[in-house]
């Protein structure tokens, strides 16, 4: 670099000479413009050449410009503020400070020299001992790989090699003795003694059932004997005793001085300490009584167990017995220490409780003169409002005032009684109550063993698998095999006695020495496990002759036997027994490892191995090193090398150890114990977002935690303020104000109605916290989804699908794309209801005018060809006044009915337009718009809706208003009158869960219909008149339509119930059985329904037979041996029908279906289709009938279930448990539209045949070509216990609440049809009374009620009024349903001004608060205003 720069001065000054010389040649001697340069703007320059600057020049300048720091480093006095400082280094101290990385003295100081020029000196970039402070080297402390030197001065030691001859090795290995020698000029020997006395197993994959009881047994027993040993309740009772007497003492003492005294002092001090202790001593105590009492409750639930086995099986196959002797005690006695010491336990909570009252009392008071604040201010700025009058100016301030300040709230008082009570619940579950015997069990061996020939073929073929059973260990000396022992074989005991001595010569210090346990086999062996031995130390030797160690073992293998084997690794349950459980093979070898002696009695053992300087320098920091790895597992040995080593806190590396003496806790007799949890990641505090106390009172997190929670006020919470203050002070007044009038309602004084609505939230809000877990198990399919693969059959079905034949005239509905909720967008959800047709409508009754005497008259007219005089006949019940002839032209002309068809959901009206005929046709579509909760569109939100979808078909009449005939040419003045004739409900979860509902369905119909008939009932033979037949004649009404949502929005996610999704405590040979044959069914018939496991209220999987069994209905439905008549079965069905309805998708939305059982179904008042026909099912078998449960496909709940019966002459009919209808096997218009699988108490039936149509189908279940059962001759059936009770129990329903009920019901529908008709007068009429005794008529006829007999009892309001009205029957649910049932039939849009209406409800009431209601609801009009 130097001569670079030297060259470059000298060019610099030849040209400096060259410019100098130019410069003194005269002026005009060359041509100035010869140098001129024309530039891009047209300016002429002449370029000039470089001045140059001289090297010193320029590094004056630049010394002026720049600052170049000392390499001199600055002195400490600058480095400090404080210039008397002494420089501190803190590494010298034993603080930990961590290695800096290298950085050269030369720019250490250049740092230096710069900081030390800043304004304030640069102070704060140095730390106490004058250095500069950076951080530690973030590289690890211990390398990878090792260090490679790049100079031989830097070599360690530990990294040469040393060079030695090649030796070659002599081992000599004999049956007797082993050698494991390195050199052959070796002098000394050592020998090791590897005794191998016995193997005893615990488990045995041979074992039978009895055994593991038998094994099981004594383990408790001789956990009993130990703990009696070591005596622990009774020390802990003795030093209880001792710490009562020395409180005792110490009060004495406390009286006799003065409080002031230091005697009293400190005596009180020790009592405080005492007292303290004895909390302790009695809780340790109570603890080992209920250890001890524990103990022997197994004992004598094993040896019960054990004993129920060997009578079942018939055989015994081990000789324990188990004998309890008893001593009997003196009761008094007992009865006074009980009552003492439960006295002096209370008295005990007293003292600990006022301590901690007078604790929370301050606190109190604190938080309250802190409210009172606040309230204060909030007093002054309410009456500054009151007093300016700005209610509407100022809103914020407002806000402010309206903000609610929770008063704090005083701490409870000592409950004395609801301490006593936990007190003496706690000594009765640990102590021995007063007069109960003293237990000392007894196990011996007086059970004689059954001979083989006595045993069943399974049994003798295990017990000979046992004696072929053979074993033998391996030693291994440094991962070197030593010695093998003599194949043994298995005894009946599951014992194995070796009794060898491997005598191992060696010259080093054993590393490790391992047993390896292997079964022996004939062409291969097997290895079961896998022992570690510890090395023995220098005062372990032969001449001392040592007792065997057990050391145990266990095995991972599965292992499985077709005879009476329990096997290993597999879960089995024991016979008698409920509870699966999975046994592992495991045991214990008795052996130990001694130096041999010599001759002289010496111990044959090598030197132990001296510890060097480094590596008592590595036990005081390694805990391996020090203590060895089987210390580590010791925690009282850890604990003591922590203490010992001191242990610098600061360094990063100590902070798991130190962590571990954090945790530990010390028991009153000074042991070391670990707590009972552990942590993943101890240092996960440092990265909490604060403290506990903070989070708590946090708004933010509350109301995150309330949501996640699913907490019905936050459940639907989109977005929460990221700061509290942003959150308003009563967001959480709501929920508590739930949570105290929870607490603070007293459950005897509510009706059962509203116990059976808090019962079934709290098993709402269970179900949905037990489902959580059953939903967070997937299955690969869940995970990744796969495109199937074609094959041969699917290729086969695509190609028949081309060659399919065209069908124009048949169009096929092809399947939409599902939208999910995250895709909709601004989307406008939509429920498209296309209406196609009617059928058998009821048309109006003949006459010519209905209005003009009285309403509705029954009338027959004769009309005859070869007569030209009318006759009339009328019914004997009828008025004939003012009736006039009509001949049979105007007869025919006249409209029968003018039927349209209404659609209502969410308040929202549709119509379509109006036809005529009985039979009409419209195909007309309807757009009824959906707005979901929240306007969330997720599943489980549209899961939750409950509202229901309303058809209404009404007969639209004209009425002519004109009462002058002479006005008629030139005037017109009619008014349309609408009349209901039923309707249909379709739940809005039905339509969302099932995509689309398509088919024809029956309207639901008044029980009487007012002044119409249906044409099959009012039609004769031709040459007839128009006939009313009356009862037993009426037909249905059907209504052909298609249902869908517009997008089509996602199904809700379906949990599969497999086996290996839910618990469950079936069988698990049965379970496996059950999977295979339902893949099996579905492989075939995919298509159908069938369910054989399924999850009861408890989310567990139950064989799904369980739940049918007879089951007794109630007295007042049923009286038991009464002949089960057609008309018998309808009252039960009806029963059932009557309770409430409610879907498993509503009520436990997004999980799978939930079956209870009938005592839970009657307890919560409410269930979908299976639930109902488990019941009626039930009661079907009670009285006698053959009954079964149909799952199969039906309209329009889509996926249904219901009741099969064989009736007396042979027919099948299916009932609807949930609406109480039952249709014949073959009528065209039974809604079930496929059957799955029939359900029996017994037995399963799968469909096989190739309809599964109902009308189409055999119903034979004994035919195993049309039915598959699940139990046949492979697999019997096992005798499934039933989960329902065996009797049902049913309560009253309070009468008084059934009249209150009613009373309610009746004002709100009122207040409800005057709140519709704002712009009109509502009118009542005085004859509601007289309705209400028309109830109970048609309670007793309900579906074969006459309109005849309906006549007869309102005759008497007929004769004066015009009635137009009709009774309207439901299972009382809530009022909501109520109030839009009313709604629906469009009563209230009647703008008549002298129009009065009627109203009456009547409740049925029917054991377990199941109710029916009755609402007669019309209009009446007098007859001469009409």
């Amino acid at each position: 670099m130097a001569l670079t720069i030297e060259v470059v001065i000298i060019i610099l000054k030849a040209r400096d000479d060259e410019d100098q010389a130019e410069s003194q040649q005269p002026a005009g001697t060359e041509d100035e413009t010869e140098d001129l340069l024309l530039d891009d703007d047209g300016k002429l320059t002449r370029p000039l050449k470089a001045r140059y600057v001289p090297f010193k020049e320029r590094l004056e300048k630049e010394n002026q410009i720049y600052y170049i720091p000392s390499v001199n480093g600055v002195d400490f006095s600058q480095k400090t503020e404080d210039t008397k400082a002494e420089p501190r280094l803190l590494e010298d101290e034993g603080f930990y400070v961590g290695d800096q990385p290298a950085v050269t003295t030369r720019n250490i100081r250049f740092i230096e020299e710069r900081i030390s020029k800043q304004a304030n000196k640069g102070t704060k970039w140095f730390d106490q001992g004058g250095r500069l402070k950076y951080l530690a080297d973030p590289l690890k402390q211990k390398v990878t790989r090792p260090v490679i030197a790049l100079f031989k001065d830097d070599e360690e030691s530990s990294l040469k090699l040393d060079y030695h001859l090649l030796t070659l090795l002599q081992p000599i290995v004999t049956s007797q003795d082993s050698y494991v020698k390195s050199n052959a000029k070796e002098s000394q020997d050592y020998q090791l003694d590897i005794n191998l006395s016995s193997l005893t197993f615990t488990h045995h994959p041979l074992m039978s059932h009895e055994h593991v009881f038998h094994f099981r047994i004594l383990r408790q027993y001789y956990e009993y004997c130990q703990r009696k040993k070591g005596n622990t309740a009774n020390y802990y009772t003795g030093k209880l005793q001792a710490l009562k007497e020395a409180i005792f003492n110490l009060q004495h003492v406390i009286k006799s001085h003065h409080s002031e005294d230091i005697i009293a002092i400190q005596a009180t001090d020790r009592l405080k300490d005492y007292k303290f202790e004895v909390s302790n001593v009695r809780r340790m105590r109570d603890s080992e009584d209920y250890k001890d009492r524990s103990l022997i409750k197994s004992m004598i639930t094993t040896w019960n167990e054990l004993k129920q086995l060997r009578e079942k099986q018939g055989y015994a196959n081990t000789s324990t017995k188990l004998i309890m002797h008893k001593k009997i005690v003196d009761k008094k006695e007992d009865a006074v220490k009980w009552d003492k010491e439960i006295k002096d336990e209370l008295e005990e909570a007293r003292e600990f409780f006022d301590e901690e009252y007078q604790e929370k009392l301050a606190n109190y008071k604190k938080e309250l003169k802190e409210w009172k604040r606040k309230n204060k201010g909030k007093k002054r700025r309410k009456k500054r409002k009151q007093r300016q009058q700005q209610d509407e100016e100022n809103p914020a301030e407002d806000e402010v005032v309206g903000t609610d300040l929770f008063k704090p709230v005083p701490p409870d008082n000592f409950n004395e009684q609801q301490a006593l009570i936990e007190i003496k619940e706690n000594a009765i579950k640990c102590r021995r109550r007063p007069g109960e015997a003293i237990l000392f069990p007894e196990l011996v061996n007086t059970v004689p063993i059954s001979p083989t020939s006595k045993c069943p073929k399974a049994e003798a073929q295990r017990r000979r698998e046992v004696q072929e059973w053979h074993a033998y260990i391996r030693i291994l000396f440094n991962d070197n095999e030593v010695h093998r022992s003599a194949t043994k074989a298995l005894t009946g005991d599951f014992n194995i006695h070796f009794g060898e001595i491997c005598k191992a010569k060696i010259i080093q210090w054993p590393e490790n020495i391992k047993l390896e346990l292997y079964e022996a086999g004939i062409i291969s062996s097997r290895l079961i496990a896998q022992v570690f031995i510890p090395p023995p130390n220098s005062m372990s030797h032969a001449g001392l002759n040592p007792e065997p160690e057990a050391f145990q073992f266990s095995s991972d293998l599965k292992i499985s036997y077709n005879h009476t084997g329990v096997g290993a690794g597999v879960s089995v349950t024991a016979t008698g027994s409920e509870h699966p459980m999975t046994l592992l093979m495991s045991g214990d070898i008795y052996s130990n490892v001694v130096w041999s002696v010599d001759e002289n009695g010496c111990p044959m053992m090598p030197a132990i191995p001296s510890v060097s300087k480094e590596k008592q320098a590595m036990q005081r920091v390694d805990a391996v090193a020090a203590i060895g790895a089987r210390g580590i597992i010791d925690i009282q040995k850890l604990m003591d090398w922590i203490v010992q080593s001191r242990l610098d806190p600061n360094d990063p590396a100590n902070d798991s150890l130190l962590d571990i003496l954090r945790a530990c806790g010390v028991s009153p007799d000074g042991k070391v114990y670990l707590p009972d949890y552990f942590r993943l990641n101890s240092l996960s505090h440092e990265s909490d977002l604060g403290t506990e106390e903070d989070i708590d009172k946090s708004k933010r997190f509350k109301i995150l935690k309330l949501r996640s929670q699913e907490a019905s006020e936050f459940r639907n919470l989109k977005q929460v303020p990221i700061r509290d203050i942003d959150i308003p002070d009563d967001i959480l007044r709501d929920y508590y104000k739930r949570l105290e009038e929870d607490e603070k309602v007293d459950l005897t004084a509510l009706s059962h109605r509203e116990r059976v609505n808090r019962f079934l939230s709290k098993v709402r809000e269970e179900v949905l916290q037990r489902s959580r877990i059953a939903q967070r198990q997937y299955q690969l399919s869940d995970v990744v989804r796969e495109d199937f693969l074609p094959d041969i059959g699917t290729l086969g079905a695509s190609v028949g699908q081309l060659l399919k034949p065209r069908r124009p005239l048949r169009p096929v509905r092809k399947e939409r794309k599902k939208i999910a909720a995250q895709h909709l967008g601004m989307m406008n959800v939509k429920i498209l209801v296309n209406v196609v047709r009617a059928f058998d409508i009821p048309i109006r009754k003949n006459h010519p005018r209905y209005t003009e005497d009285m309403l509705y008259v029954n009338e027959i007219m004769t009309i005859s060809d070869d007569q030209t005089q009318s006759t009339m006949r009328h019914d004997n019940t009828t008025d004939i006044r003012g009736i006039r002839n009509l001949d049979a032209e105007e007869l025919q002309t006249e409209v029968q009915v003018r039927p349209f068809v209404e659609v209502m959901f969410q308040r929202n009206i549709r119509r379509t337009e109006v036809a005529d005929g009985p039979n009409p046709a419209w195909n007309q579509q309807i757009v009824m718009p959906f707005r979901a909760p929240h306007d969330d569109y997720s599943s489980n939100n549209l899961m939750t809706v409950n509202d229901d979808i309303y058809f209404n078909l009404f007969d639209e009449e004209v009425i002519d208003m004109l009462s002058d005939d002479r006005e008629r040419g030139t005037n017109i003045h009619r008014r349309k009158e609408r009349h209901w004739l039923g309707s249909i409900r379709i739940p809005f979860s039905t339509l969302y869960t099932n995509s689309r509902i398509e088919g024809s369905f029956r309207i639901n119909s008044p029980t009487v219909l007012l002044g119409y008939s249906h044409a099959k009932s009012a039609q004769v033979e031709s040459g007839q008149a128009l006939l009313d037949v009356g009862k037993g004649s009426r037909s249905q009404t059907y209504l052909s339509m298609f249902v869908t949502i517009e997008p089509p929005l996602a199904p809700p996610p379906s949990i599969k119930e497999k086996v290996s999704l839910f618990d469950s405590k079936e069988d698990i040979k049965l379970l496996k059985y059950s999977q295979t044959w339902l893949n099996e069914f579905e492989s075939k018939f995919s298509n159908r329904e069938i369910n054989i496991l399924v999850t009861d209220i408890n989310g567990m999987s139950v064989f799904v037979t369980r739940y049918i069994t007879p089951q007794n209905p109630p007295v007042e439905v049923y009286q038991e041996g009464v002949e089960p008549t057609l008309e018998n079965s309808e009252t039960v069905a009806r029963f059932v029908s009557l309770i409430p309805f409610i879907s498993d998708s509503v009520s436990f939305a997004g999980l799978c279906d939930i079956w209870s059982t009938s005592s839970q179904f009657l307890q919560m008042l409410a269930g979908d289709e299976e639930e109902h026909a488990v019941l009626l099912c039930n009661y079907f078998l009670y009285m006698g009938k053959k009954a079964w449960i149909a799952l199969g496909m039906g309209i329009p709940e889509g996926s249904t279930a219901y009741v099969v019966s064989e009736e007396a002459n042979g027919d099948f009919m299916f009932w609807n448990a949930s609406t109480g209808d039952h249709f014949r096997q073959h009528d065209a218009h039974c809604p079930l539209q496929s059957i799955g699988c029939l359900i029996g108490r017994d037995n399963v039936y799968a469909n096989i045949q190739s309809n599964d149509i109902p009308s189409r189908m055999s119903m034979d279940t004994t035919n195993t070509k049309l039915w598959k059962p699940f139990f046949n001759s492979s697999f019997p059936y096992p005798g499934l216990s039933s989960v329902q009770e065996e009797t049902l129990v049913y309560h009253a329903t309070d009468s008084n609440y059934v009249g209150e009920l009613e009373e309610r019901i009746e004002l709100v529908l009122k207040e409800s049809i005057m709140s519709w008709r704002r712009r009109f007068v509502t009118r009542w009429n005085r004859y509601d009374y007289k309705l209400r005794l028309y109830f109970e008529l048609l309670e007793e006829s309900r579906r074969n009620a006459s309109e005849e007999r309906h006549l007869n009892e309102l005759s008497h309001i007929l004769d004066s009024y015009k009635l137009s009205g009709f009774p309207i029957h439901m299972p009382y649910t809530d009022i909501e349903p109520v109030i839009d049932a009313v709604y629906s039939t469009g009563v209230h849009t009647v703008e008549s001004p002298d129009v009065e209406f009627a109203l009456a409800t009547h409740i049925h009431a029917y054991p377990n608060s199941v109710l029916s209601l009755w609402i007669y609801v019309g209009t009446v009009t007098k007859i001469s205003s009409a």
